[in-house]
């Protein structure tokens, strides 16, 4: 039941040229991983094998009731009692093929604490406050009343996760929509585990002492769920043994191996014998030459010197490797036989010694250029190295880095620097990446590949559970493009994907073009947002756009500066066709005419073009046009 979910970056496709002297062939297009799942389906796969795995706590079917009847729910209970799995469940059993979940944030780039108008007709919301402080609690409080009125008057589902003091000060009218949530039996959570991994319960009927042991210090879900991945690992290995092995390896994994790997680097005071320890722990199941590579490459990040004597004096690889403890299979691929021996070897020197940690992104960054390293194990390096950054304190170091591991686009460097930052969005604590990605996208002078790297995550990872934001972000990107149009498609493909996602487009641009200082990108945005055949769709999935006087307004002021700003070759195939969809639509020619009621020039056109407009039969067209002068005369009369 662990509320950690995991997917991986991937390739990309089509080739561009970043400008003047060398051509970069950055494959831009999905990032899927490397059997070519998209991340959607990677995150919809993760919530079907949350449920595979799912325990219903107590209390979980009274929360279910509450959801049904009232649209909201508020869960409550221990931190480490699977609230937030049971959050995503509630709401996963009220998907269908055209619904998936999206995660309400608290706004960190707009007025208001919740961004209310993105709340759109039968969305699935969820809103997680487990780690949030008693200052953000107050002000959520006073927002929950807007907040599930808006719910209620779009047919949503509302889960809230409570912070563990949240229960004290919940408002009363709050109260009868609250559910505490209980741990579920430890047991059934492990056979549950058990079960979904395809291990019969012929194996498994006992409690060893070791499994007992463990469950007696109450760990958390997510903890739990590691345990058992132990045990299931120690099963794959160890063929011929039974339960009471598996569960010993794995406690032994969790409670012996820390301190056994501490004594392992003691004995291994050489700096090659460490250099080659650590490499094979950050690419264990990589062949040898590329551990021994990236062995000589750390020694070099870390400026160790060259003291080994000629290459015929040293030892062979083979031996060096039995040295650290590392075995070599039949494939030539580098393995330590002791289960959590690699993951512990990397903590020990992340932890114990801290002036490597800055060496270690940059020996990343070089280890990733090796050409021997295949798809896979560089993934898997930057996720065990992103891993161990990921803690509050070393954070910001990681956000320095990507910046610069994307500096040189070439495919390897630029799939890194998106690793690292998907991992990041998909932690627990994801909002600092999320804040670094909108402070990226609203500088004026990021690289061409970091760029590239901040499209790609808006488009198909942050849209996925949080599409506001990745349309919000993407906006910014596209608006400081030069010459390229990556994010502009990106933002395009996203917005028109989605009504709601393509009025909060329609609404930041009739905000931002009636400003002093306007974006010379908005003005083209707005001619591609303002297709009436999809302003028509989106009439019949959201409320009428061209019916809203707010956003009408807006429309009339974003034509108003197309018409002021652009020549009429740009515009006047957007004009014919909203001339076109007023013939039924009659708003869609009050619109047209009012944003071009100060431009006799532009008022002239209109009439012609009605006149002209093609595939309309001569009588139809000559009563439009007819029509069309009217409304002119009366803008007119009006100025």
């Amino acid at each position: 039941m662990s509320d950690q979910f995991r997917s991986e970056v991937s390739g990309t496709e089509g080739s561009v040229h970043t400008g003047p002297g060398d051509q970069y062939n950055y494959y831009y297009g999905s990032l899927t991983d490397s059997k070519g799942r998209s991340h959607r389906s990677l995150a919809d796969d993760q919530l079907v094998w949350l449920r595979q795995h799912f325990v219903h706590p107590v209390g979980f079917d009274r929360a279910r009731t509450i959801l049904d009847h009232h649209r909201t729910v508020l869960l409550d209970g221990p931190p480490g009692s699977g609230r937030n799995a049971a959050a995503k469940m509630l709401l996963h059993e009220r998907c269908s093929h055209t619904e998936t979940i999206h995660e309400l944030l608290l706004e960190d780039d707009r007025d208001g604490l919740f961004d209310l108008g993105s709340i759109g007709d039968g969305d699935l919301r969820l809103l997680d406050l487990s780690d949030e402080d008693e200052k953000t609690w107050a002000e959520v409080r006073g927002e929950l009343t807007p907040l599930r009125k808006t719910v209620l008057d779009h047919a949503a589902h509302l889960v809230v996760v409570l912070p563990a003091h949240g229960a004290r000060s919940l408002p009363a009218e709050f109260g009868r929509y609250r559910v505490e949530i209980e741990r579920p039996v430890a047991m059934e959570v492990v056979q549950r585990y058990l079960r979904a991994a395809g291990v019969p319960t012929s194996e498994t009927g006992s409690r060893p002492k070791a499994l007992t042991d463990y469950l007696d210090v109450q760990p958390t879900m997510r903890a739990l769920a590691h345990y058992v991945a132990l045990i299931l690992d120690a099963r794959a290995k160890m063929s011929g043994t039974d339960f009471g092995v598996w569960c010993a390896v794995a406690y032994k994994v969790l409670t012996t191996v820390d301190g056994e790997v501490a004594k392992k680097v003691t004995t291994l005071n050489r700096g090659p014998q460490r250099a080659l320890l650590l490499a094979t722990a950050m690419l264990h199941g990589a062949h040898a030459d590329s551990v021994h590579q990236a062995a000589v490459l750390l020694l070099r990040a870390a400026e160790h010197p060259d003291d080994e004597g000629s290459l015929l004096e040293r030892a062979d690889l083979r031996h060096r490797l039995d040295e650290i403890g590392a075995k070599v299979d039949t494939s030539g691929r580098v393995w330590f036989e002791q289960l959590g021996y690699a993951s512990a070897i990397r903590a020990h020197f992340w932890k114990n010694m801290p002036e490597l940690r800055d060496v270690l992104g940059q020996w990343v960054l070089r280890t990733v250029d090796i050409a021997d390293l295949d798809v896979d194990e560089r993934d898997r390096l930057v996720q065990r190295f992103t891993e161990q950054c990921l803690h509050e304190r070393y954070r910001q170091g990681l956000a320095a880095l990507i910046p610069e591991w994307a500096a040189k686009p070439t495919h390897p460097r630029l799939r890194a620097a998106a690793q690292a930052l998907k991992r990041g969005l998909q932690d627990e604590h994801g909002q600092f990446f999320r804040k670094q990605i909108y402070d990226w996208s609203t500088e004026n002078s990021p690289s061409y590949g970091l760029r590239l790297v901040l499209t790609q995550i808006c488009h198909e990872v942050m849209a996925v559970l949080h599409p506001e934001k990745a349309v919000v972000r993407l906006h910014h990107l596209a608006r400081r493009e030069r010459g390229a149009t990556h994010a502009r498609d990106a933002l395009t493909d996203l917005a028109l994907g989605e009504a709601r996602l393509h009025r909060l487009m329609l609404e930041r641009l009739a905000r931002d073009l009636v400003k002093e200082r306007l974006w010379e990108t908005d003005i083209d945005l707005f001619l591609d947002y303002v297709d009436p055949d999809a302003l028509v769709r989106m009439e019949v999935r959201t409320r009428a756009v061209i019916a809203e006087s707010a956003l009408r307004g807006g429309l009339t002021s974003g034509w108003s500066v197309v018409f002021a700003r652009r020549p009429p070759e740009v515009w006047t195939a957007r004009a014919q066709e909203w001339l076109r969809t007023a013939l039924v639509h009659e708003r869609y020619l009050q619109v047209l005419i009012a944003g071009g009621a100060q431009r006799m020039n532009v008022l002239a056109r209109m009439y012609t073009l009605a006149r002209d407009l093609p595939g309309v039969p001569e009588e139809r067209r000559l009563l439009f046009a007819d029509l069309v002068r009217q409304k002119i005369n009366a803008a007119l009369q009006g100025a």
